[in-house]
């Protein structure tokens, strides 16, 4: 997975009946492992409606000489199709949609494709679905559309640009899964490691009072903090927390400002 900061284009779609000998598999975008359980409901759809929903198809070109027809979305049917063809002596083409983009683009549609039958993405396959397109993206795709693509929080993706950015620098590749490129803690400062173990140490000591305090409003929690640390600490956290992380509120600039405002005028810091 090489750093790719390209602007994505508009992809323009073609509706295809294809072969499934003539379909290209390709690692970069099976982002979850076969589910047979699955693919046994989806062979019960097929013997009572006769289709899937159509597969889609990338008209891949980047090796201009060997074009081919990669499969980006749609593997559990692919899988399913398999299954039926095994016992036909002359299979049929399959229903598919062939889309010609970037593969920044790509990557995105794979993530935002949710048809009739599919597995919702675990957490670990949405983390690296985000990693991947953080990594190939660069500046080209905002926050807002890597959070809406893939169902992880704006933090997360300020984290994993940083983390990018440091592995650049390195000259370090990713492995193409978050949890190992995370905690890579050669990437880091001697300053991050040691924040890293404090980190460690108090959140496994107040994960179990703050998890019991997870449904409670935001005054109580912010009650608990301010009677804790006082209201000078407690305003310094939220002031800290703010600053810190101020381009996870990019679409929310005039809430922002309100809060900064209520701060400036109520904290005696």
């Amino acid at each position: 997975m090489t750093a790719k900061a390209k602007t994505p284009r508009t992809p323009t779609y073609r509706r295809a009946n294809v072969n499934l000998r003539e379909i290209n598999f390709d690692p970069e975008f099976s982002i979850r492992d076969i589910q047979e359980h699955h693919v046994r409901t989806l062979v019960a759809a097929l013997r009572t409606k006769g289709k899937l929903d159509p597969i889609l198809l990338l008209d891949d070109k980047r090796n201009p000489e060997q074009p081919k027809l990669t499969l980006i979305d749609g593997h559990h049917r692919v899988a399913a199709y398999k299954t039926q063809q095994r016992s036909q002596k002359h299979p049929k083409p399959v229903n598919a949609l062939i889309v010609s983009c970037d593969e920044i683009t790509a990557h995105r549609l794979a993530a935002q494709r949710n048809s009739k039958d599919k597995l919702p993405l675990t957490t670990t396959e949405k983390l690296n679905l985000a990693w991947k397109l953080v990594w190939l993206s660069e500046a080209a795709l905002s926050k807002a559309e890597i959070v809406n693509d893939t169902g992880v929080s704006r933090t997360t993706v300020h984290n994993m640009r940083k983390r990018r950015r440091q592995m650049l620098e390195a000259g370090k590749e990713p492995t193409g899964e978050w949890w190992k490129d995370s905690k890579d803690n050669s990437l880091g400062t001697q300053e991050e490691t040691d924040l890293d173990k404090k980190l460690e140490k108090y959140v496994d000591a107040l994960k179990g009072p703050a998890e019991a305090m997870r449904r409670e409003p935001a005054e109580v929690k912010w009650g608990v903090l301010e009677y804790v640390f006082g209201t000078y600490e407690a305003r310094q956290i939220a002031w800290h927390g703010i600053y810190t992380a101020q381009d996870d509120f990019e679409l929310d600039a005039p809430q922002l400002e309100h809060v900064i405002t209520e701060l400036d005028e109520n904290c005696d810091f």
